[in-house]
């Protein structure tokens, strides 16, 4: 999308790579770059940065931007205000209020208090037009997300706000003590902590089916949105079904997202009915989750 990287950018991608691997990435929370250039804006970036980094890595960090300010310059195109203007459209309307305040319902009940969250807007620099993911692994109440193309009258606008939705429920269960209901089921129900055959902590696979399983292409996500979103879960579902006789066989799985469809169209007669009759996610529910991955592990074979 820039060009073709000169041997000096290579050598400064590697070293800025390693540099990210062993102290900076996002398996380390405590000083997660990520935390600084998402939360802040310019001087006040910076400055966090020299204190979190120190001198030295500083220097190396601030260089590296540097060599490469001219190709983000190219990256950034007023055609990120378009789809940014039109998500702010949606995020406004009736529907979207509706269905956010079910997500809160849905996830945070115990939660008397909705709380005052920050969104950061991501585009892909490598101009994935059809692509949305986010995250709520931020410290705090900050949610990223990376918009698609935002193109009317189709998927990505649903689907951008839903994933929202996703997000969101994960930071009201984390306040409900979701954590520590999920870490109980599996106790009970003598889980591993991990199986080789996932690509995730099982704890992270069972947090992240009870989620998916209300949005953003879950249950919830189809009440609100299913005219523009049902086909994303119907024309996965051979993958999800595969993913699931994987781990039947002894195989391993390594994306979660193919997994993660099996969770979502298992779980979608009961996830449907709490959507209905306007039952939030409880003990019970997290057990069936559970119960679902512990069949499909205990037919495999190997060190799973």
């Amino acid at each position: 999308m820039t060009g073709k990287l000169t041997v000096d950018e290579e050598k400064a991608l590697a070293s800025f790579a390693h540099l990210m691997k062993i102290k900076y990435g996002f398996q380390s929370p405590e000083t997660y770059l990520g935390e600084i250039f998402y939360k802040y804006d310019g001087v006040v970036a910076w400055r966090k940065l020299k204190k979190l980094a120190g001198e030295r890595d500083y220097i190396l960090i601030k260089g590296f931007f540097l060599m490469f300010r001219n190709r983000f310059e190219l990256v950034w195109s007023k055609e990120h205000i378009r789809r940014l203007n039109t998500f702010k459209k949606s995020m406004q309307n009736k529907k979207t209020t509706q269905f956010l305040d079910s997500v809160a319902f849905m996830f945070g009940k115990a939660i008397a208090v909705r709380d005052t969250m920050t969104l950061i807007i991501l585009f892909s620099p490598q101009d994935f037009s059809f692509t949305a993911a986010g995250s709520a692994n931020l410290i705090g109440n900050f949610i990223s997300i990376e918009l698609p193309d935002m193109n009317k009258h189709t998927w990505q606008l649903s689907y951008s706000v839903a994933l929202i939705g996703h997000e969101i429920g994960h930071l009201y269960f984390k306040k409900r003590k979701g954590k520590t209901m999920i870490v109980s089921a599996l106790k009970k129900l003598q889980l591993k902590k991990q199986y080789n055959l996932l690509p995730f902590a099982t704890f992270t696979v069972i947090n992240e089916a009870i989620t998916s399983a209300f949005v953003p292409i879950g249950s919830l996500g189809q009440k609100y949105f299913s005219n523009m979103i049902a086909d994303l879960l119907f024309s996965n579902l051979p993958r999800g079904f595969t993913a699931g006789q994987a781990l039947r066989e002894g195989k391993p799985v390594s994306f979660y997202s193919n997994i993660e469809i099996y969770f979502v169209w298992k779980l979608f007669p009961i996830a449907y009915q709490y959507v209905r009759e306007k039952k939030p996610i409880d003990r019970a529910f997290i057990i069936k989750t559970a119960l679902l991955l512990k069949d499909l592990m205990k037919q495999k074979t190997g060190n799973g």
